[in-house]
Parts: structure tokens; sequence; C-alpha cells
């Protein structure tokens, strides 16, 4: 998995790779997943680029907002870009949800649903990824050291401008929020309760470019969204709080429309 690259890294793979919203985040410092390991995880494509999702529901995957795009397509059961296998499905969105109150010059509220144009057939190569059950259930996850996982196909080297072809993983630990403010203070990136920080503590492990919108794990249970950062900083994650948990439950259930 990748670093997340400082914001004037981010800015010029965003003209020269087109990246959505102008927000980089892939994995740097972590080694190659085992193949089929992350079942739930989703590539979410459209002409604005790349980035990660989880299924969540037989017919719906939850991103981040940033990742918008048009002709929007999502890839389920996958692990290398190029290689397709007989195992994996890919779906249009027929219509991408994100929060209303997402904020691109902060990244407050980065979440967003994708509506696929026909839900899933789950395999033992394509699972669901259970959503907490509740806030508490949630909080309890974000203490400071708290091991956390989180998979994508972004630039897997700090040195480098490629994305993985190959599904990367890498192992971060939850960061204080007070201590990774100090870190945004001179940028507009917010750093609140609905968000939470992680890396390494050396910047080596981290994700970046291309990881955008895939799931955070800690202590196995799903926890946040891969939101933004700087090459150095912390990652910023989008905490997936009860407001975030009954915005999800609102929209899935009654977005027939």
């Amino acid at each position: 998995m990748a670093v997340i690259r400082p914001f004037v890294a981010c800015l010029a793979a965003v003209v020269l790779l087109n990246m959505p919203g102008g927000r980089c985040m892939e994995i740097i410092g972590g080694k190659k997943a085992k193949a089929h390991s992350w079942n739930f995880m989703a590539l979410v494509r459209g002409e604005n680029g790349q980035c990660g999702g989880a299924l969540i529901k037989e017919q719906w995957v939850l991103t981040a907002a940033h990742c918008m795009g048009k002709n929007m397509s999502v890839v389920l059961g996958t692990y290398s870009i190029s290689k397709k296998n007989k195992k994996q499905q890919q779906f249009l969105v027929s219509k991408p949800f994100p929060y209303k109150g997402f904020s691109q010059k902060t990244g407050e509220n980065d979440l967003m649903l994708l509506k696929l144009s026909k839900p899933v057939t789950t395999s033992p190569y394509i699972t669901l990824l259970p959503l907490p059950t509740k806030e508490k259930d949630v909080q309890k996850n974000t203490r400071d050291n708290t091991p956390c996982k989180v998979a994508g196909w972004g630039i897997y080297n700090k040195d480098s401008k490629r994305s993985s072809d190959e599904l990367m993983e890498v192992e971060i630990k939850v960061f204080n929020r007070k201590q990774c403010q100090k870190y945004y203070n001179k940028s507009k990136v917010a750093i609140t309760s609905n968000t939470i920080c992680a890396w390494d503590n050396q910047g080596e492990k981290d994700t970046d470019k291309g990881d955008s919108g895939g799931p955070l794990i800690c202590n196995g249970h799903f926890t946040a969204v891969v939101s933004s950062g700087t090459r150095g900083f912390p990652g910023v994650y989008t905490l997936l709080t009860s407001k975030y948990l009954k915005w999800i439950d609102k929209v899935t259930r009654g977005a027939n429309r």
C-alpha cells in the first residue's frame, strides 16, 4: 500500500494522471495482499481515475466522495487489474450518492455511496463487508496505536509514480487527533471527531494516490474510509460515526429513485 504524498506532489499527480478531486491516496511500505483475501474490495473507475471501495450490500459500494467522476464503474472479485479472472464481476454505477455535506476544500464528510446497476451475486470470491452496528463499536477501535489494515491499488513506492497492478496491503496504527492536527495546521485539511488519523509514525507506511475510498480495518472491524493526506504526515480517514451510519442506512433503504 502507499504512503500519502505531499500536496505539491499530489497536485502534480492530478495534472499528470487526472486523479479524482485533486486528492491523492496510495499504499506505501506495504506488501502484496494474498489473492482474494480482501473479497469485499471494490475497484472504482471513472473518467477522473481510480479509487478503492467496499461492497457493503448486494447493490451498494461505499467509497470517498472525492472519487466522484463521470461514467463510473465498479469491478469486484479482482486482485490484478491487468489480469481478468472468471470470478470477477463488473458493474456500471447507476447513481452516485455523495454525502451532501462533503467539502472539497477541507475533506470533511468524504463519503459516497455507489448504487450498482444490478445486485451482486456474492461468492467465496466476492463478499460483503459488515458495517459497524453502532458508533460505540467504532469508537472503541480508535484509541492511539490501535492496529489497522488498509489495502489498495494505488502508488506503492514513495519514490515512484506508478500504481500497483496487484492489490497491496499495509499495517498502520491510529494516531492521536490533536497531534495529527498539528501536522495539518497550515493546510485546509480538517481533523474532526468525524475523522481519524493513522500511519506508522515514521511515514514509511501509509495510503497514497489511488487508494482513496478503500476501507480501514481496525481490530478486524470496518472503521473508516481512506480520505486524504500529505507525504510525511499521518493519513486522514473518514470515521464511520453514528451520523454516517444513519445516512448509509437511509440512502440504501430508500434510494430507488
